[in-house]
């Protein structure tokens, strides 16, 4: 987990269970839906890298071209994460 993804979700709980205290109960649930959100955004999965000499894409993205070594293509959808 990612520390920033902990301070978000951490502010937005609290500003939920303080919503949830000055108004009526079920008011806070938005802002307990963007914490697990932050949570899911800001997660580090566990990745496997290949060995040897190879160009990997950062994150869940697909290396499409490399040029002249200097330039390195990669494509990111959200498709890719369920490869």
């Amino acid at each position: 987990m990612v520390r920033d993804g902990i301070y978000y979700a951490t502010a937005l709980t609290a500003g939920g269970v303080l919503l949830s205290f000055v108004s009526w109960p079920w008011a806070g649930i938005p802002l307990f839906v963007l914490a697990a959100f932050c949570l899911y955004f800001f997660r580090d999965p566990e990745r496997v890298i290949p060995s040897g000499p190879v160009a990997v894409s950062p994150a869940d993205g697909k290396v499409v071209g490399v040029c002249q070594r200097r330039r390195v293509s990669a494509f990111f959808s959200t498709s890719s994460m369920y490869m």
